[in-house]
């Protein structure tokens, strides 16, 4: 017994450097991955990562809520996506990669034993024509079913050199956001194509598109109209329900575009689709608006924010600091204010607002990002609270998403907030959705973690009782870049 107890903590010593009042710290986790990791939670002590390792492999990794790997799994491709799929692990990567031309639209499908990392079924799900860039999208509810929509745009698989005259008409956006084909293919547990069809397309810019826990589909398209939402309901042959939005946006196609509307389905009842959006509403001013639809009773509702430069700033006034060591929220401009996240989870709908700017300095572009407001309403849309987590960044050529977990009614966040000219701390807080009031607000420790590494918020790990934070560091090369992962063990 003693024996074992001194191999465990000889295994474990070089991972950890911490002191009992210290947040344990795993360096050097992950080195020169292409791209930061992403991440997704298998089970209540599990959560797996997958990491870019060179565009042609990529690392699917099993890590512990104790911040051990368990295992780890090397394939072939650029990893695409990751979730549970019939109590396996579901991969899915395209073939080939480029810095160039990005993706092929070649897609392989793995599944992984989730006990031991073991490769099961390795098949190509998908082989489309490589004229046109296409966007696959990848939903599996909560494993029970396996689809892929795949989007192919206008916009050419070739090498675009951009000029002032293609920045100037956007032509690149709009090449995006066109849709020269949909596909929907649904496979079973051996990666076999069992249903497939094509939806007819309105003739209008794509906007975004989601699934719902029982396998429907909902697309939101921008017709010269307004925004149409269609829903395609998961038994075969069923016919396709479309609501259009009644709001006081102008018809300018530059106002709305594709990830600019935020879509999420219900996850108690399939037939409701919540959605919100920012757009320039008549009088030219940036309005929020938030709806319900229900695809069951054609009944939908919307509810609308102005933001002017007065009401951030009486926003800005009403908050109360959670720790008075951080700054006071700053939104900046109005007129840069974008929803970033919708969060819906047991009668509880959070949406996200930030303002970005670019600037182009002697080190190149830097992206600098506000302070985020959390807009909080329920079921039907009431708005509950409103409150602020008042950090904020500036960074070279990078945008930082933020992290975000929802449970027993509990909002949890984790944001970058840079102090000084190089120190990046990352904000974690615990937002209570009942009363809308902050339980906590602090700056995780970067203790045994270089200043200038800023958080994975996107990638965080998520379990019930803790939080692994993955820090990166970034490697700048000769026309290259790699990131260097380590991770930071947190009590929720």
């Amino acid at each position: 017994m003693k024996k074992n107890l001194l191999i465990a903590l000889v295994l474990v010593l070089p991972f950890m450097a911490s002191a009992q009042d210290e947040a344990p710290v795993y360096k050097d986790f992950y080195s020169k991955s292409k791209e930061i990791p992403a991440s997704f939670i298998l089970n209540d002590h599990v959560n797996i990562m997958m990491a870019n390792k060179d565009n042609d492999t990529f690392d699917v990794i099993a890590v512990s809520d104790q911040m051990q790997v368990l295992w780890t799994t090397q394939m072939k491709g650029h990893p695409v996506a990751g979730a549970k799929f019939k109590g396996k692990i579901l991969a899915v990567a395209s073939t080939e990669y480029s810095g160039m031309k990005a993706g092929n639209n070649t897609y392989n499908g793995y599944v992984i034993d989730p006990a031991n990392g073991k490769v099961l079924l390795e098949k190509m799900i998908y082989d489309g024509s490589s004229a046109y860039m296409v966007i696959p999208y990848i939903a599996t509810g909560e494993g029970d079913y396996f689809k892929m929509a795949i989007r192919q745009t206008g916009f050419e698989r070739r090498v675009h050199v951009a000029t002032p005259l293609s920045f100037f008409s956007n032509n690149y956006t709009k090449q995006l956001n066109e849709t020269k084909g949909l596909e929907v293919v649904e496979f079973n547990d051996k990666l076999e194509a069992v249903n497939k069809f094509q939806p007819q397309l309105p003739g209008g810019d794509f906007l975004a598109l989601t699934f719902n826990n029982a396998g429907d589909m909902f697309i939101s398209w921008f017709t010269d109209k307004g925004v149409d939402f269609v829903r395609y309901g998961a038994a075969k042959n069923s016919q396709p329900v479309k609501i259009s939005t009644d709001a006081s946006f102008t018809h300018d196609k530059g106002d709305i575009a594709m990830g600019l509307v935020q879509i999420v389905a219900s996850k108690k009842d399939p037939a409701v689709l919540l959605y919100t959006m920012m757009y320039k509403n008549v009088n030219k001013d940036n309005e929020l608006g938030v709806g319900r639809l229900d695809f069951n009773t054609n009944k939908k509702k919307v509810v609308t924010e102005v933001f002017i430069k007065d009401h951030i700033k009486s926003l800005e006034k009403a908050f109360v600091p959670v720790n008075k060591k951080m700054d006071k929220p700053d939104m900046g401009s109005a007129k840069l204010l974008n929803v970033r996240h919708l969060l819906e989870d047991n009668g509880h709908l959070v949406v996200t607002i930030t303002g970005r700017s670019s600037s182009q300095g002697t080190m190149g572009v830097w992206e600098l990002e506000t302070s985020t407001l959390l807009n909080v309403y329920d079921a039907d849309l009431n708005l509950k609270a409103q409150q602020f987590v008042p950090s904020g960044y500036s960074m070279p050529a990078r945008i930082l998403s933020s992290g975000y977990y929802i449970k027993n009614d509990k909002l949890y966040t984790i944001t970058n907030d840079k102090q000084g000219m190089t120190t990046m701390y990352a904000t974690y807080g615990v937002l209570d959705l009942n009363s809308g009031k902050w339980d906590k607000m602090v700056w995780l420790s970067k203790k045994h973690i270089s200043n200038s590494d800023f958080a994975g918020s996107s990638c965080t790990l998520w379990y019930p009782n803790a939080l692994i934070v993955p820090y990166i560091d970034v490697r700048n090369g000769i026309g290259t870049t790699k990131y260097d992962v380590t991770l930071q063990q947190n009590p929720l």
